[in-house]
């Protein structure tokens, strides 16, 4: 289900249970991809496609002295919290969005297209 706002759209995603602790999960919202990972016990949700060369981000692994995640191709970081590279061969960012956990579920805040 989802609902309105000003800002684009809040939907749920999946029950909190899918997202298991230091990994990430790719979900289809639309005609997007994006990764939610759980990493010390917060949330974070950002674009799942690595801005170099098209790669899953929600399959890389989690680098906790950087709070990133590295793409599994060719190991440019992506900052969970803000979606900057960090490191090379990527340059562009990934986008964020806010996500949250209610009742013992996901939801995310996808802006209007």
């Amino acid at each position: 289900m989802s609902e309105a706002s000003d800002s684009g759209k809040i939907v749920r995603l999946a029950a909190s249970s899918e997202v298991e602790e230091g990994s990430g999960k790719m979900f289809e919202v639309g005609n997007k991809k994006i990764a939610v990972f759980r990493f010390q016990g917060r949330l974070y949700c950002i674009d799942d496609t690595c801005t170099h060369e098209d790669e899953s981000l929600s399959q890389g692994e989690i680098i906790p002295e950087e709070c990133a995640v590295e793409c599994p191709k060719h190991g440019s970081l992506f900052s969970l919290a803000t979606g900057e590279a960090l490191t090379l061969p990527a340059t562009i960012p990934v986008a964020i969005y806010p996500v949250e956990e209610r009742g013992g579920e996901i939801f995310v805040r996808i802006g209007d297209e």
